[in-house]
């Protein structure tokens, strides 16, 4: 059924290539194009594999191979798309998701998986972590500054944690200064001062005093008629 022609009952001569067929020299057998089509072993034209198949055997979209180029990889008998690829119906090659993205479906921003090591959690977004930020272009989230909660960049921060790292906002330098009665110490969390001290630079050294007390040698002392309760303020 596959010949043109043919000396005998099995041995093709000539093949018609409109049917996608080509002359096999060792099996004289027409066979289907290797790439592209595959031999429904009725018909003479061969019928076309599936788009997302290099080549195919038995069906359409029954892939023997596929192409690396297209961005497909072979999974059992399909033609799947590599991970940072989405398919798009009748598009042979694959195209790329977002960079925030492991995989993606139907459009490159529809993140179905996302990436802990980069910092990425919560599709369909892939949101950088509490405390990073996306740069708009590196797949990994860059960390903000330690004072933030979160931030624009490794330099502005745009929320600050009051209740349990005792940060509020500078609209100035656009970072979170620790309050009054708590310093930085170069971790997120503000440290207590000591109890006596308005504000100070470390536990122990204070730089302003309450209106009952005065700075004297980084020590902020009551004032006469007041006393040290060695507690409050």
């Amino acid at each position: 059924y596959s010949c043109v022609t043919c000396t005998n009952g099995s041995a093709c001569t000539s093949c018609n290539s409109n049917f996608y067929r080509t002359l096999n020299s060792t099996t004289k057998q027409c066979d289907c194009l290797s790439t592209g089509y595959f031999d429904t072993f009725i018909s003479a034209v061969c019928s076309a594999c599936d788009y997302t198949c290099s080549s195919c055997a038995t069906t359409s979209t029954y892939c023997t191979s596929c192409l690396s180029s297209a961005n497909r990889a072979l999974s059992a008998s399909s033609c799947i798309c590599a991970n940072g690829y989405y398919d798009v119906t009748n598009l042979v090659t694959c195209l790329s998701c977002s960079y925030r993205c492991v995989t993606c479906s139907v459009d490159s921003t529809n993140c179905t998986q996302c990436s802990a090591s980069n910092y990425r959690n919560t599709t369909p977004t892939c949101s950088c972590f509490t405390g990073y930020y996306d740069d708009g272009a590196n797949a990994a989230c860059g960390a903000c500054n330690y004072v933030c909660e979160t931030c624009t960049n490794s330099l502005v921060c745009t929320t600050c944690n009051l209740a349990t790292a005792y940060r509020s906002f500078n609209s100035i330098t656009l970072l979170c200064d620790c309050i009054a009665r708590y310093y930085d110490s170069g971790i997120q969390i503000c440290q207590s001062c000591s109890y006596s001290c308005l504000t100070c630079n470390n536990a122990i050294t204070c730089l302003t005093c309450p209106t009952s007390r005065s700075l004297t040698s980084n020590l902020c002392i009551c004032l006469a008629k007041y006393y040290d309760d060695l507690v409050n303020l």
